[in-house]
């Protein structure tokens, strides 16, 4: 999936992560509050199922 180019400067995300955030992988979901957990072990209670 081609996206529209972020300049570099305002990319955080590439920044942060080194990828884009079309590119996460997700694998499972947070027992804890139900959203997808990512390839970093992240989820929006930042639990990340722990």
């Amino acid at each position: 999936m081609k996206r529209p180019d972020i300049p570099i400067e305002i990319n955080d995300h590439l920044l942060i992560y080194g990828k884009e955030s079309w590119e996460i992988e997700y694998n499972e979901k947070c027992p804890l509050c139900g959203s997808r957990i990512d390839e970093f072990q992240s989820c929006a209670c930042d639990a990340g199922g722990d």
